[in-house]
C-alpha cells in the first residue's frame, strides 16, 4: 500500500493530468475555430485529441502511481480539468487564436505573395501578347482601309480608291 505523501503526489499528478488535457483541448479547439473544418476532417481532428491526450494521461498515471487507477486519480483529473477551464481557459483560449490567426495571415500573405510572384510575369506576358494582337487587328484594319495621310510611311503609295459593296450591287 502507498503512502499518505505518495498518494498526495499522485492526486497533485493527476490534477496537472487534468489541466494538461485541458490546455491540449483549447489547442484543438483554437485550431478547429481557425481552420473551421467539417464532416471527416472534423472527426478526424477529434481523433487527433483523443490519440494525443491518452498517451499523456496514461504516461502521467504512470509515473505517478504505478497506473493503479483509484477513485482519488479520476477526482484528480476532473478537478485539473474544472480549475483548468474555470480559471486559465478563456485567457489560453484567446491567446492562441490570436496566435493562429497572425499565423494564418502571415501564412496567407507569404502564399499571395509568391502566387503573386509566379503569376505576375505571365499575366505580364499575357498582357503583351493581348496588345500585340490588337495593334495587328488595328494595322490589318488600316491596311484594309488604306492607311490615312498622316500615318502613312513615305514608302507606301496611296491608297487607290475601290467601290464598296453598297455600289456594286446596283
Amino acid at each position: 500500500m502507498a503512502s499518505l505523501a505518495e498518494q498526495l503526489y499522485a492526486f497533485g499528478v493527476t490534477i496537472a493530468a487534468g489541466a494538461a488535457m485541458g490546455a491540449v483541448f483549447d489547442l484543438f479547439r483554437a485550431l478547429r475555430g481557425t481552420a473551421r473544418p467539417r464532416g471527416a476532417v472534423a472527426w478526424i481532428s477529434d481523433m487527433l485529441y483523443w490519440l494525443s491526450v491518452t498517451p499523456l494521461t496514461a504516461g502521467l498515471l504512470l509515473h505517478a502511481n504505478g497506473g493503479q487507477l483509484r477513485l482519488y486519480v479520476v477526482l484528480g483529473v476532473v478537478i485539473g480539468l474544472t480549475v483548468y477551464f474555470a480559471a486559465l481557459s478563456p485567457f489560453v483560449l484567446e491567446t492562441l487564436r490570436l496566435l493562429f490567426r497572425a499565423v494564418a495571415g502571415v501564412v496567407s500573405w507569404t502564399a499571395h505573395l509568391i502566387l503573386y510572384a509566379a503569376a505576375g510575369p505571365v499575366m505580364l506576358g499575357r498582357r503583351l501578347a493581348y496588345a500585340w494582337r490588337v495593334r495587328a487587328a488595328d494595322r490589318a484594319r488600316l491596311f484594309q482601309a488604306g492607311w490615312p495621310a498622316w500615318l502613312r510611311p513615305p514608302w507606301r503609295p496611296p491608297a487607290v480608291w475601290r467601290p464598296g459593296p453598297a455600289w456594286r450591287r446596283r
